[in-house]
Formats: structure tokens, sequence, C-alpha cells
């Protein structure tokens, strides 16, 4: 959009009449990227629905110029991804440092104390180090929130109850099994640094076989 600016820059006037210099100057009101500083565009500063696909240019938009948080959907109306530049990329970086996913198994058949955690020693992954492993085996939350908790254990020589605690005290019961496999799944909500476990509570049998998978989002 062009708005036109008229300066008049000489203006004479002499017997033989009125000499006019005029300049006509196009003022650049349009928007790009390299006139938006970084983090400038916030909420306030735009009405409900005002961001249209054709108040943008393909790839106008990047990542780095607007403030985490400050654009809602009720902002932006009808504007398509490929108006704004990285979008894609940037969300799955942000969802990436999110994602907490932790998964061990037992090496071999154990004989855990009754109460005691199962010591799940082989690490399956655990990008953001969170397992303790050992005889004080343990996962620790590594930021607040809920988080889904899948355990399978294969048990032979009697019935075991598998409980999962939560910062050393019983939380709930995963599951409760004779001889053979079974499976659960719990959600809990953990704060950051609270930790869990999984246990045996009853006689103490041998167990062939456990993996445990811990995941938030």
């Amino acid at each position: 959009m062009f708005k036109i600016v008229i300066f008049l820059l000489l203006f004479s006037i002499s017997s033989f009449g009125a000499d006019f210099t005029v300049l006509f100057q196009a003022e650049d009101n349009s928007i790009s990227t390299a006139k938006v500083q970084d983090g400038a565009i916030s909420a306030i500063k735009i009405q409900d629905s005002a961001v249209s696909n054709s108040k943008i240019q393909d790839g106008a938009i990047t990542a780095s110029k607007i403030a985490d948080g400050s654009v809602s959907d009720s902002k932006i109306s009808g504007v398509s991804s490929n108006k704004i530049s990285g979008l894609d990329s940037a969300i799955d970086a942000r969802l990436s440092a999110r994602l907490v996913v932790a998964k061990a198994k037992t090496a071999t058949s154990s004989i855990p104390g009754s109460g005691q955690p199962i010591n799940m020693n082989i690490i399956v992954d655990d990008a953001k180090n969170t397992l303790t492993t050992g005889a004080g085996w343990k996962f620790v939350a590594p930021r607040a929130g809920y988080y889904t908790v899948d355990f399978t254990g294969w048990t032979s020589g009697a019935t075991v109850n598998f409980v999962l605690y939560k910062n050393g005290s019983f939380y709930e019961n995963i599951f409760l099994t004779a001889s053979g496999a079974a499976s659960g799944s719990n959600v809990v909500f953990l704060n950051q640094n609270d930790y869990i476990d999984v246990r045996t509570d009853g006689s103490n049998p041998t167990i062939n076989h456990a993996f445990i998978s811990v995941m938030s989002f």
C-alpha cells in the first residue's frame, strides 16, 4: 500500500508567472521480515482475526519474530502454515524439548525382596537422564506434569501384586497376577524431582522379566 506524499520544494512568484517544483515520494508501508524486530509481535498488538493470508507474504513471518505464547488462535484468522517460515521446525523443537521418554527392563530373572524396588537395570531409552538403576531404582521427573506409566512383568512361583510407589510411599496397584505375564498402566502427576518405582507386595516371586515405559508430553 502506498501513500502519496507531496512535498512542495520550491515556490517562486515572478513577473513571468508562478513556478512550482513538486516531488512525489512513495512511502513504503508494507510489512516484511526486515522491518520487524525479533519478539516485537505480541497478542496486545493484534486485534482478533486481524491477520489473514492476504496480509502476509509467504514466509514473511519467522518464529524468531513472535514472542513465546503471545499469539493465540483468536488472533489469526485462516493463516496457512506457508505464511510462517520455520513454524513446523519450531513446533517440533519445542515438543522435543518437553517430551520425556524413559524405558528400562530387567537383565535376568530376579527375586527382589518384598517392598523393594525392582531393578530394571537395562536402560532402553533415557535421553533426559531420569533413571537411576540398582537397589534404589527410580524414575525422577525432570519437570512437573502428568506421566503415563506402562509396566509389564513375567513371574513364576507365587501370586504377586505389582505396586507403583511415589516418593517412597504406596501410590496405586498396577496389577495382581499369578504365575505368568501381565501388564498394567497408570497416570500419575509428578512435580519436578518427584520419583516413582515399582515394587512387589506379598511373597517373594521370581520375576523372569520386567519392562517399564514412562512418558510425558
